[in-house]
């Protein structure tokens, strides 16, 4: 516990809770659940407004720009869809991503 702060060991910790909880944070944000994603890694909704803000500000610059104005690109919902339909391209694609 007392090495929990060095930086190196901070990372590693966070990533194994991240990964731990990986597959249920990645069903939240396909259905849209920011609530749900957020209670997941923190056990509540503290700070929820400013990560939806940073979740939306994300996924707006993963989506093509050609999809940014489109009326079904306006809720955080369509948007986490338009990243799972844009992910599951790739996953389907031939070529290397």
């Amino acid at each position: 516990p007392e090495r929990a702060c060095d930086p190196d060991v901070a990372a590693k910790l966070l990533a194994l809770f991240l990964k731990d909880k990986e597959r249920r944070i990645r069903e939240a944000l396909a259905d849209g659940d920011l609530r749900a994603a957020r209670k997941l890694v923190n056990g509540g909704n503290h700070g929820l407004n400013e990560f939806a803000d940073a979740y939306a500000a994300g996924v707006f610059a993963a989506v093509p720009l050609v999809f940014r104005h489109c009326p079904i690109v306006e809720t955080i919902r369509d948007i986490a869809a338009a990243v799972a339909l844009i992910e599951a391209a790739y996953a389907m694609s031939p070529l290397p991503v």
